[in-house]
């Protein structure tokens, strides 16, 4: 873990996060791949992209 003397009781201890990376925003959740319409992106993303004025093309 990782400590700081001036905040004594803090400490972080850095773990891999689940879930798959997203293609769009690259964050990693569990989300991913729940969109049939697009599947390698978040739901956030997949919303973003279906109301993308470049989506109609």
């Amino acid at each position: 873990a990782f400590t700081m003397p001036e905040a004594p009781g803090v400490a972080v201890v850095p773990v891999l996060a689940t879930g798959k990376k997203c293609d769009r925003c690259w964050k990693v959740l569990d989300d991913v791949g729940t969109d049939a319409d697009h599947p390698t992106v978040c739901t956030r993303c997949a919303d973003a992209v279906r109301h993308s004025p470049l989506a109609a093309e």
